[in-house]
């Protein structure tokens, strides 16, 4: 998701070349994507604790707040479960 010029307050915006790469986060897209099958979209997450929509966001209002000469280019934003050492 690239991050357009976000007005945070006066003189500050996060970068547009910014972006943040989530891995799996929990939101309406499994029930979506399984035509409105609640137990099946749950079973997406299941055995699992992905990331919440709240995660994601705390970390482009991270980004967006810092100082103008600071640019938080890219964040990649896993659950530990999808983190891979190899």
């Amino acid at each position: 998701m690239g991050l357009a010029c976000l007005v945070v307050g006066k003189g500050s915006c996060a970068d547009t070349h910014s972006q943040v790469d989530p891995g799996q986060v929990e939101t309406e897209f499994s029930v979506v994507r399984f035509g409105g099958d609640r137990e099946k979209a749950a079973k997406v997450y299941e055995g699992v604790e992905p990331l919440t929509p709240e995660d994601v966001a705390e970390v482009v209002i991270f980004m967006a707040g810092r100082r103008e000469n600071v640019v938080v280019a890219d964040v990649l934003l896993f659950p530990n479960h999808q983190v891979s050492l190899a």
